[in-house]
Order: C-alpha cells, then sequence, then structure tokens
C-alpha cells in the first residue's frame, strides 16, 4: 500500500453532564452539547481544507417522584437523548478515512462510589447509538453505567463511550455521522437512598481524531496491504453484517462473509477480491492461450467481478474441456483479460465426480477442504474425464466450489459456524439451516451488489468440470446449493475472475462499496 500522512485532530468543546438526587427520585441535567471544530489538512495542495466538526443539542432529563413510585423494579424511570452530528468533508479526489472517539470525562469529588447496597443491576447508564449509513462504522461500542464510572475521590478520569469510530469522504460532499446520546435513570428494587445529596458532573468529548487518505511516502503491494495491514474482520459498510478476512490454508487469505469490504476498482468497473493466493505459477515470458515459455512462482490476489457478464453456456459442444470451452474464449477477448495488471495465472483445472448422489454431493466432513483437494489434485484425489487437461495457462477464468465454500462466515447464533458449513455438504446450502446459516452469509453467492444489501442468489457457471461424463460442469445455484449443469443447454451467469500482478499497488481506499481499493 501506498502509506498515507496521518493527521491528528483533537476536538474539545464538550458538554456539561450533572444530577442530584434527594431520597427517592433522583435529577438529570445535561446541559449544551456543543463540539465543533474545523481541521485544516496541509499535508499536500490536493487535501487542503478538509473540514471535521461536530454539532450537538441540548438533553434533559428530569426523574420525579412519581416516576419512581410507579415504575417496576428494573423498568426505565427517565430517560432522555440528545443528538451529535459529525459532518465530514474531504475536499481531495483521494478516499479520506477518520476515525474518532467519543470519550466521557467527570471528576469524582462527590461521586457515590458503588452501586446502591446489595443492586447489581444498573442505575445510571450513558449510551451513544449511530444512526445507519454506508460511510460511517461505529466502532467498538459500549454502553458505560456508574459500575464503569467508579473512581477515587478528587481525581479526574474519562471513560472511552465509542472507539475507532469511521468516517469516509471524497471530493466536496459532505458525509454525516449521526450519534444518539442517551442518559436513563434505572429503578431497582432496593432503597436508594445513597443516591441522595449527591452530585456528578461530567462531559463528553469526541477525541482522537485521526485522519488517513491520499498522500503517498511509500509504496505497498495490495497482496502486502491485505496480509500485513487491512482489517481482519468488520461489520459491511452494506447492509451491517459481520464479515472476516480469515486463512483456511497457509498463506492464503480470503474473504467471508454475506457482504465484506472486499470492494476494488478494476477496469473501470467494480471487481471483489476473493483472496491472497500464494505459491501461485504465472507466466512471465512469451505467453499464448494455454502455454508459457517461461514462469515465475508468487503471491496473487484472486478477484472476481462483482456484477455478472451476462449469460452462456460453459461450452457449444458436449465436451467439458476447458482448453477448448466456448465461454473460456468469449472471457479471454474482453477487456480486462488485456489489462496490465492481470497476469496469465496457472489454473488447476481438475474435475470432480457429478453424478447425483455421489461424490461432492456426499462428502463427509470436511467437505470444503475435499473440494479444495480435488480442485486441484492434491493427493491425487481430482479426476479427469478421457484426455481432458488438469491445468491451464491464461488470463481469465471462473471461480472454483471450493472459492463459495470458503466465502461464508455460517452463523454465530444459528445451528452452523463457519466450520460447521465447511463440514457439510454444499449440495444441501440450499434449504434449512445449511441456506439460512452457510449459503446466505457466502458473499460470492451473491451479483451485482449495489447500495442495498444481497438479498438473492445468481446462478453462476464455475471453471471446475464434472470428472466422469463429458456434458456437465460445476455451478452455484440461484437457491444456494453446489451443483451441475448441462454445457450445452444451461445458460448461466458469468462471472469472471482473474489474477492481479504481485507487482499490484494499493494507493487508496477502504475496500467498501462507496470506497472501493484503488490500484496502480
Amino acid at each position: 500500500m501506498k502509506k498515507k500522512n496521518t493527521v491528528l485532530v483533537l476536538i474539545a468543546i464538550v458538554t456539561l453532564f450533572s444530577f442530584v438526587a434527594f431520597a427517592t427520585y433522583a435529577f438529570f441535567n445535561v446541559g449544551n452539547l456543543n463540539v465543533s471544530n474545523v481541521a485544516n489538512f496541509v499535508a499536500t495542495s490536493e487535501q487542503n481544507n478538509m473540514v471535521f466538526d461536530t454539532i450537538g443539542g441540548e438533553m434533559l432529563l428530569n426523574v420525579t417522584r412519581a416516576n419512581m413510585s410507579q415504575a417496576s423494579s428494573g423498568s426505565i424511570a427517565a430517560q432522555n437523548t440528545t443528538t451529535l452530528t459529525i459532518n465530514f468533508q474531504a475536499n481531495t479526489s483521494y478516499n479520506m478515512v477518520c476515525s474518532y472517539d467519543i470519550i466521557y470525562e467527570w471528576t469524582s469529588n462527590d461521586k457515590y462510589q458503588v452501586h446502591t447496597s446489595g443492586v447489581t443491576d444498573n442505575e445510571f447508564t450513558v449510551q451513544a447509538v449511530l444512526a445507519s449509513n454506508s460511510h460511517v462504522n461505529e466502532g467498538i461500542n459500549n454502553i458505560k453505567s456508574e459500575s464503569d464510572l467508579t473512581a477515587a475521590v478528587g481525581q479526574n478520569n474519562s471513560a472511552v463511550v465509542v472507539s475507532g469510530a469511521q468516517i469516509d469522504g471524497m471530493g466536496t460532499t459532505i458525509n454525516t455521522a449521526v450519534w444518539t446520546l442517551s442518559s436513563k435513570f434505572h429503578n431497582v428494587d432496593a432503597n436508594q437512598i445513597a443516591l441522595s445529596d449527591k452530585s456528578y458532573t461530567g462531559r463528553f468529548k469526541v477525541d482522537n481524531v485521526s485522519c488517513i487518505g491520499g498522500t503517498v511516502s511509500s509504496q505497498e503491494t495490495l497482496a502486502a496491504y491485505l496480509v500485513n495491514t487491512a482489517s481482519k474482520s468488520g461489520t459491511s459498510a452494506v447492509g451491517n453484517s459481520p464479515w472476516i478476512l480469515t486463512t483456511d490454508h497457509p498463506g492464503e487469505w480470503r474473504y467471508a462473509g454475506k457482504n465484506p469490504d472486499n470492494y476494488i476498482q478494476f477496469n473501470s468497473e467494480l471487481w471483489r477480491i476473493i483472496g491472497v493466493m500464494p505459491n501461485m505459477t504465472y507466466c512471465t515470458g512469451t505467453f499464448s492461450d494455454n502455454s508459457c515459455t517461461d514462469t515465475k512462482t508468487g503471491t496473487l490476489v484472486k478477484i472476481v467481478r462483482n456484477s455478472t457478464d451476462g449469460t452462456s453456456a460453459w461450452h457449444t459442444s458436449t465436451a467439458n474441456n476447458w482448453y477448448n470451452a466456448s465461454l473460456k474464449s468469449t472471457l479471454q477477448s474482453k477487456t480486462y483479460a488485456s489489462d496490465s495488471h492481470v497476469v496469465a495465472a496457472y489454473w488447476h483445472i481438475y474435475g470432480m465426480d457429478a453424478n447425483s448422489g455421489t461424490a461432492y454431493s456426499s462428502l463427509p466432513n470436511g467437505a470444503v477442504d475435499k473440494l479444495y483437494n480435488r480442485e486441484r489434485n492434491i493427493n491425487n484425489a481430482g479426476g479427469l474425464y478421457q484426455n481432458n487437461p488438469g491445468f491451464w495457462y491464461g488470463k481469465v477464468g471462473l471461480a472454483y466450489p471450493s472459492d463459495y465454500g470458503y466465502s461464508t462466515t455460517g452463523s454465530s447464533s444459528g445451528t452452523y459456524s463457519r466450520i460447521g458449513c465447511q463440514n457439510t455438504t454444499l449440495y444441501n446450502w440450499n434449504s434449512g439451516a445449511y441456506l439460512s446459516d452457510c449459503a446466505n452469509n457466502g458473499w460470492l453467492r451473491y451479483a451485482n451488489v449495489t447500495s442495498s444489501a444481497p438479498s438473492s442468489g445468481s446462478s453462476q457457471w464455475l471453471i471446475t468440470p464434472a470428472s466422469e461424463r463429458a456434458d456437465y460442469a460445476f455451478l452455484i445455484n440461484s437457491n444456494g446449493r453446489l451443483t451441475r449443469g448441462t454445457l450445452t443447454t444451461s445458460t448461466y451467469t458469468v462471472r469472471p475472475v482473474v489474477y492481479l500482478s504481485p507487482e499490484t499497488i494499493v494507493t487508496t481506499g477502504n475496500g467498501k462499496w462507496n470506497s472501493p481499493y484503488q490500484i496502480s
């Protein structure tokens, strides 16, 4: 990655928070929250006049004696909210990303130091909630209670309510993060006389602002950036679903999740990163389709087109030899085949048994790993129909069945975790918990993802042929199942796949749909 300059901006105008409690009721008063500042980013002429400012409102919380007497134990006796708005204008042609914290500070001169005697539930809480927006990320967000805010009398203290929140921007468009700050007084089944005649004064502030983007002091390849620097997990900018960048085989890194932030700008189109693939053989000599005079081994980044490139039969005749497939020839004539970032890679095209009820459709535990081994003929696990080749040198291909299997996170609360999904047969991913936990959380199932979260799959061809008969090749069905299709009579969508050169440099972007990685 090309390194980016970093600027720190401290925002220190804050809000006053106090409460006074008498006997069995309490009074909370929050004064003006007016946090504002302008930060000029002057590292380069392209990035002058970046603006980061925040604007707050007023919050007043009043707990009456009547509220306390009518409320049941564990209920909210009183609550109120105010809005904290963060505006960011990058004023640059580069994508900029600012991270920041929301901090609560207080002085403990008169603060009661413990809960009401015998109470383990919260009596008082402060919370920040971020409105969903594709340009923002809430970072690590916690509810803070009085048990988090205890401290020695007379000391100045602070607690991070939100850490590592992010907002991005490009050009003169103003992007906005809207936080709702709420304070709540909780009724408890105990005498809250300990709150009597005490005061509690504090303030919120936005702090630790750090912005990156644009300028370059050194270079880092896309592959190195993804392995060493890029986030390995997050919540997707579109759909707010969890994703990971993880390893399933030594040195390999793959994106998994329903809609991970793995977008990349390539060929003036939106593509997506399948993963980082080590020890890949690619052509450095004279190349012609299916052959190469000299090769090299390196780490390549594998990407797939976000949208489909039309529909097609796999081949115009019933012969599943990828060398001769009409779809292969069509893909090599596309503009992205001649892009300078694309290398002619060594593709494994071993087949597997496609008969219903055997092989791929009834794999035991470790199903996805077994697909991986068969595609590559590891330990002679693959198969070839008659004289079909087991490899191919080319620039544009299709995904493997295992690429689909590794693209899921599984479910954190359902029947199948990611490991559980990997240990099940992908042929069964079209129904029940297999569908809801495995297929629905595998991003490679979805094509043409836009600013809306994906909701339906796309039937798409894969590069892997059947090994026991000539007229079949594999595909991901729109219902989530890994299955087979007849070469000539089935027309399914085509999502081209390429490998990027090891020298490909990342210049900017964060992988989100609206801020894809840019390369040079």
